[in-house]
């Protein structure tokens, strides 16, 4: 059941009052998907209230996909969505999203998925100076995932179907400029074609290009079909302009033939990579933001 009502309060902005509950409810009437599927299996019971007095321009309201931050910037109001112990196709979902432009933390959402965990808040506002988010992951059963993920080849492909990962993050905005740092363990992933044993990931950095950098990669058992990484060590220190990475790679395979060619001499029954580089990346832009579009230059040694 839903109710409420939608008006245009400015030539471009729109303010809207809604109410809705949702109990044991089914969406495969509306939603269907391939017969046999595990969305098609089941089974689904929804249970979810929605309460919103709010609004933003019409501007946000299309952008929200694109740049929800800049879009959750300009809403003015209030956002409660509370789904209560539910069922989608057979995993238990539990979680809330809540925004309130008017206060300290004004968003706050936390989820439970397949015994997975999600926490994001936003603090200090949104699009403020002095915005804070932290995130926190806590997934210790992926596999429980899978019939979600089932619904999606490209997640299917992609995330993994068993393992377990653990992440925290916080990013700090002041205007443009962003400054971030977290850190990503797992251990035990598989998806389709690949395993990777463990993998940790520890870092700080920003937006812009001077922004101190410092990330530190460690992974174990990296394998893609029949290519394996027993040891993968990556180092980078410095700034988004310039920056020294360091590089260690232990791999049972041999390099190609024209590789050994080129030392001059046999690398015997597998491949040792250490290699120290330094490098400077110019955005075609010239500014202090980073910008994927640019050119690097670096030496290897």
């Amino acid at each position: 059941l839903l109710q409420g009502s939608l008006d245009q309060v400015a030539p471009q902005r729109w303010h809207w009052q809604l109410k809705g509950q949702l109990q044991d409810f089914d969406p495969r009437p509306w939603w269907a998907f391939a017969e046999g599927s595990p969305w098609a299996r089941g089974p689904h019971r929804l249970n979810a209230t929605l309460n919103t007095n709010a609004s933003a321009p019409r501007a946000a309201l299309a952008s929200l996909g694109s740049e929800p931050r800049l879009a959750l910037a300009q809403f003015d109001g209030q956002f409660s969505l509370a789904v209560a112990p539910s069922q989608l196709a057979g995993v238990a979902v539990l979680g809330d999203l809540l925004l309130d432009s008017h206060a300290a933390t004004p968003l706050t959402s936390q989820w439970q998925v397949a015994g997975n965990s999600l926490t994001l808040q936003a603090r200090n506002g949104i699009g403020s100076p002095g915005e804070h988010w932290p995130i926190a992951v806590q997934a210790p059963a992926l596999a429980g995932l899978a019939p979600l993920l089932a619904m999606d080849d490209e997640l299917k492909a992609r995330v993994p179907s068993a393992g377990r990962i653990e992440a925290t993050a916080t990013a700090d905005g002041q205007g443009q400029a962003w400054q971030w740092q977290g850190q990503i363990k797992a251990s035990g992933l598989s998806g389709q074609g690949y395993r990777v044993d463990s993998i940790s990931l520890n870092g700080q950095g920003g937006s812009t290009l001077d922004a101190p950098l410092d990330l530190k990669l460690q992974a174990q058992g990296l394998q893609q079909g029949a290519a394996r990484i027993e040891l993968l060590n990556l180092t980078a220190t410095g700034s988004g302009s310039d920056h020294q990475l360091a590089l260690q790679l232990e791999s049972p395979a041999r390099p190609p033939e024209w590789f050994e060619q080129v030392l001059g001499a046999r690398t015997g029954s597998g491949t040792r990579v250490q290699a120290s580089i330094s490098g400077h990346w110019q955005p075609e832009a010239n500014g202090k933001t980073f910008s994927p579009a640019g050119q690097w230059q670096g030496r290897i040694s």
